[in-house]
């Protein structure tokens, strides 16, 4: 299993990208896949078990 650590980078980076949006509705897209790898850290659910 992939450590936590990986999914808060990942959440980390969607937020700088987030931050680099031209457009709302990109900015919005990335804040909700930074919640969604957040979420994924906190429960310890391995990336490469969703399908």
């Amino acid at each position: 299993m992939l450590s936590p650590e990986y999914n808060l980078r990942r959440a980390q980076e969607e937020r700088e990208k987030a931050a680099r949006a031209r457009t709302a509705k990109t900015r919005e897209a990335h804040l909700k896949l930074a919640e969604i790898f957040e979420q994924r850290a906190v429960e310890g659910i391995d990336p490469r078990d969703i399908h």
